[in-house]
């Protein structure tokens, strides 16, 4: 409990804290940036805007699909689960197994031992960023298609017609 008090655990802790409440904005800022900033040569500029097309297009299509959307999302908490289950496995070897003097080993070997721990971290957010872009885009094609609005009245019949969007 003592290591969780010192300054250099807080100080990590409220980054992160920061930066999980800030994503959305320093997303926006990424993208500003990639926009307005001519660092990046224009060849580049286009190939980034056609895989943000075809991505788009992947998750129109796959939205059209229930069972896609659904096994978007069994796979988002399928990856959730296998990361804390890989915290909780290295939270045990490094208290009772092999892994007990880990903090004696230099910082290189260190990030070597617990890089599957960030490797499936990235997996699971890249997941769970395209499954909440696939309910997004799953959740406008079907409210926007299952809206009846009412036509104005035509001049030939003078009755109102219904129609869907």
């Amino acid at each position: 409990m003592e290591v969780l008090l010192e300054p250099a655990v807080i100080v990590s802790l409220i980054g992160s804290l920061l930066i999980a409440m800030l994503s959305k904005r320093l997303a926006g800022l990424g993208e500003f940036f990639l926009g307005h900033v001519s660092l990046i040569p224009s060849k580049a500029i286009g190939r980034i805007r056609v895989l943000k097309w075809r991505y788009r297009k992947n998750l129109i299509l796959s939205a059209r699909n229930q069972h896609r959307v659904t096994w978007a999302i069994v796979r988002t908490y399928s990856f959730l689960i296998f990361f804390v289950l890989v915290i909780v496995l290295y939270l045990l070897l490094i208290t009772i197994g092999p892994l007990k003097g880990i903090g004696n080993l230099p910082g290189s070997v260190q990030a070597f031992i617990a890089a599957p721990i960030y490797i499936i971290e990235v997996l699971w957010l890249l997941q769970k960023e395209k499954a909440q872009d696939l309910i997004k885009v799953a959740e406008k094609r079907v409210t926007r298609l299952s809206k009846i609005v009412p036509a104005k009245k035509t001049a030939s019949t003078g009755r109102a017609n219904a129609r869907l969007l």
